[in-house]
């Protein structure tokens, strides 16, 4: 049997169309991934707000309890493509920089002895979380 030749109008109609289908596909995929981030990072909300600023009578290990609630939405963060590299590696930075505040010191000990060395890497990672949320536009984002 004889194929028929396919118009260049046609042709060209169905690799636009084939385009727009996978750059929606690829969008809508994006926005899940910003839409699941954006639940994880409510989530934590309070976690990072206690990490920030813990509570007079907090002991290491509650802070060191809260920094590891982080670690899958921080390692989700720096596997996105929706979010910068940056903004990604800041995060982790000043979380990893928290982390080392406390190495060596025991859970039981209270966090105030090391609240004022904890402060500024507590405070980069407030602000840090605080422009990851802001980037995805979580506040736009309905719950999952």
């Amino acid at each position: 049997m004889y194929a028929r030749p396919v118009s260049p109008t046609l042709r060209a109609a169905a690799l636009t169309a084939a385009v727009a289908l996978a750059a929606t596909g690829c969008n809508r995929s994006g926005q899940e991934q910003a839409a699941s981030l954006c639940q994880d990072m409510r989530n934590l909300r309070a976690t990072v707000s206690f990490l920030v600023a813990p509570s007079a009578g907090a002991t290491v290990g509650q802070v060191r309890g809260d920094i590891e609630k982080l670690a899958s939405t921080i390692g989700a963060i720096d596997g996105s493509d929706t979010v910068p590299d940056a903004m990604g590696k800041a995060l982790s930075d000043a979380r990893d920089d928290y982390q080392d505040v406390l190495h060596g010191i025991g859970d039981d000990d209270p966090f105030s002895e090391v609240a004022a060395e904890a402060a500024a890497p507590a405070h980069r990672l407030g602000g840090a979380f605080d422009a990851v949320a802001q980037h995805l536009a979580c506040d736009q984002t309905p719950s999952g």
